[in-house]
């Protein structure tokens, strides 16, 4: 008998919607357990999951939990109960983290709202977790530095990711590290209009339209999608006028936006998107920069609101203007 048959003669002898009634009386451990260990009732594991789901986004503290697991019988299904049961615990151990840490959990709320198998009530609880978390937020990047002006002096070349939002930065922090050590942190507060154009100008420190003001005063510019082969190449060639002493140099990358504004991309799918960036690409960057005597920022211009499943900016709020600003240092001066 095929596993889908019998999947379907569970699901006819043992409903789901009863054994959910069961479940709404069970202890989350214990449900947590059942949705591990069940070998062949998969409408019964989504029950389970359902009413997981929905107390860890209510507020409920889970125990300490194993390592994610499914024992179902199909492979591809057990791996995504997997990816389902990650998410959930991954929020639960987020939300009880500090700022910005616990703004990641959105990547979690945002896997649970895509996910086939939640319900219209559960996808309505998961936005209230995010309109909270957004809440409480807020008084966080009240306290956070307005994002001025960066130095010039010491001819940055300024890389800015267009559209990548805290959660996205803390999610690859540890790629980040890894590819390319000994950066320098910082988190800002973007005040005015949530527009690239006005971001630029606020963090370049110039009045009127960037690209205008840049090109005036011979400034490159340099605008990449970030899924160049060469990035470090690319980046070279564009920038090759800033190689004088006390030049800066701008390059704004727009993987991220653009797949938000096409709808192309989920949050986790950027996050993985930016890692493979970041992994693949950082360090010929930082160590291009570095061979010229250039110190490396990289930043964002803004992020991203998650508005009924959709990624937009123009609203504020502190996924948009939360900012991280990474710095390499030069080892070397210019001569």
């Amino acid at each position: 008998m095929e596993q889908t048959s019998i999947a379907a003669a569970l699901e006819t002898r043992y409903p789901s919607a009863r054994l959910a009634e069961e479940f709404r009386q069970a202890r989350t451990d214990g449900l947590l357990r059942f949705v591990s260990r069940e070998p062949l009732h998969t409408q019964a594991v989504r029950a389970a999951w359902l009413v997981i789901a929905e107390r860890v986004l209510g507020g409920e503290r889970l125990p300490t939990p194993a390592p994610p697991d499914s024992l179902l019988a199909d492979a591809a299904e057990a791996a995504r109960v997997i990816s389902r049961l990650r998410a959930v615990i991954r929020y639960a151990a987020l939300r009880e983290q500090a700022f910005p840490e616990r703004l990641e959990a959105r990547l979690c709320i945002d896997a649970i709202i895509a996910d086939p198998w939640s319900t219209d009530e559960l996808r309505r609880a998961a936005e209230h977790a995010l309109a909270d978390m957004e809440t409480t937020g807020s008084r966080w990047l009240a306290s956070l530095p307005a994002a001025a002006a960066l130095s010039l002096r010491d001819n940055p070349v300024v890389l800015v990711m267009d559209g990548v939002s805290a959660d996205l930065w803390l999610a690859n922090a540890e790629s980040l590290t890894r590819a390319a050590p000994g950066a320098r942190w910082e988190w800002l507060r973007l005040d005015g209009n949530v527009a690239t154009p006005d971001s630029l100008a606020l963090q370049l420190g110039i009045e009127g339209d960037p690209l205008d003001v840049l090109a005036a005063n011979g400034i490159p510019y340099v605008q990449l999608s970030g899924r160049e082969e060469n990035l470090a190449a690319a980046l070279s060639g564009g920038l090759s006028a800033a190689r004088s002493p006390g030049q800066a140099a701008v390059a704004r990358i727009a993987l991220v936006d653009r797949a938000a504004h096409r709808g192309e991309l989920r949050l986790g799918a950027m996050a993985e998107a930016l890692a493979s960036l970041l992994e693949q690409r950082l360090a010929e960057v930082v160590s291009l920069c570095q061979s010229e005597g250039k110190p490396l920022v990289l930043t964002a211009d803004h992020g991203l609101s998650l508005v009924g499943g959709r990624l937009t900016h123009g609203g504020g709020g502190v996924y948009e203007r939360a900012i991280c600003r990474i710095t390499w240092r030069s080892a070397r001066k210019q001569s």
